[in-house]
């Protein structure tokens, strides 16, 4: 373990997410909108909630990902064009944001924390796991990886498939093969004064977090934002879900009084007509996000009640004199 002169002081923590703007897999994937937020903001909001993190930037060479950033509470450093395109390293940004910092004459954080805002599935419990983990093996480095148990193949000179993490004249089970780990492309923490030295986000002692795959994955095209975006909305319903006060498996409503003010017009005809108000359709919306059938049953047999629920899309039952 290191040895302190003076009183130990609280270790600073930087988190840097890159997120330039070109994109060629998926144009504006930064910003674009996934499970109702762009891109970006999700990882800075992870972050924000990351106890061990005390600072956030986001470095881009885009005006739009900039104002983005800054609304969702993100400090923002320019990057310059030289460092924003397709070849340009991830170290060289966050490199430039520490000099940025040299310059301004800000202090340098103890360690540095880089994301990579492609992995929203990423949990603000992944980055203090991995953060704690480096501090715990006193580490210099430390990455999130997932359980990976496939056999990988490669071509030799001659075209001919050979095993790479395996020997292909035995075939082992799964639990009877050493568990490796794939790199999950999500969470990188390193000492910065390392990082400064070697300028690669690798170095010294290297140590692993494994996080459940439910956590793990990337958007590199549009496949993967699709899935993803799919991936996010669930994981929204269950949160939503939990803060129920008791396990619900569905919501019954009457229509009077319930979707109505409990008022009822007549025409010159002797036609009922009932008022509704659109904030209850908003609400209904979001309701139906989370998969919880929604069920309207009144005793009327007016057709009022039928046609605002078509337009809702929620299942109806009118004359129903033996309501539950």
């Amino acid at each position: 373990m290191s040895q302190h002169s003076g009183p130990l002081r609280p270790q600073r923590v930087l988190a840097i997410i890159p997120a330039r703007g070109g994109s060629k897999g998926v144009p504006r994937k930064n910003v674009m909108l996934i499970a109702g937020q762009p891109l970006v903001a999700h990882m800075i909001q992870i972050a924000s909630h990351a106890s061990l993190v005390d600072d956030i930037i986001v470095s881009t060479d885009d005006p739009e990902i900039s104002a983005v950033s800054k609304r969702y509470g993100a400090e923002v450093v320019q990057r310059p064009v030289e460092l924003s395109g397709d070849t340009s390293s991830s170290e060289s940004a966050l490199l430039h944001v520490l000099d940025h910092l040299k310059q301004q004459q800000r202090p340098l954080p103890d360690v540095l924390v880089f994301l990579q805002c492609t992995a929203p599935l990423t949990t603000s419990d992944d980055i203090d796991q991995t953060i704690s983990l480096m501090n715990d093996e006193d580490a210099d480095s430390a990455m999130v990886v997932v359980p990976f148990h496939y056999f990988l193949w490669k071509k030799d000179s001659q075209g001919q498939a050979i095993g790479i993490n395996h020997d292909k004249t035995v075939r082992l089970m799964r639990q009877q093969r050493q568990i490796e780990y794939l790199e999950a492309g999500s969470v990188y923490v390193m000492k910065t004064d390392g990082f400064c030295q070697h300028k690669h986000r690798f170095f010294g002692k290297t140590v692993m977090h494994p996080v459940s795959p439910q956590n793990h994955g990337e958007i590199d095209d549009l496949v993967d934002f699709m899935v993803m975006e799919t991936r996010l909305r669930a994981r929204q319903q269950k949160v939503q879900l939990a803060l129920l006060p008791h396990p619900t498996r569905a919501l019954i409503l009457d229509f009077d009084g319930v979707m109505t003010d409990n008022r009822v017009i007549l025409d010159a005809n002797g036609q009922e007509m009932a008022i509704c108000d659109r904030s209850d359709g908003m609400g209904i919306e979001m309701l139906k996000r989370t998969s919880l059938p929604i069920v309207v049953i009144s005793k009327e047999k007016y057709p009022i009640a039928a046609a605002r629920c078509q337009k809702l899309d929620i299942e109806c039952y009118t004359g129903i004199d033996d309501k539950p």
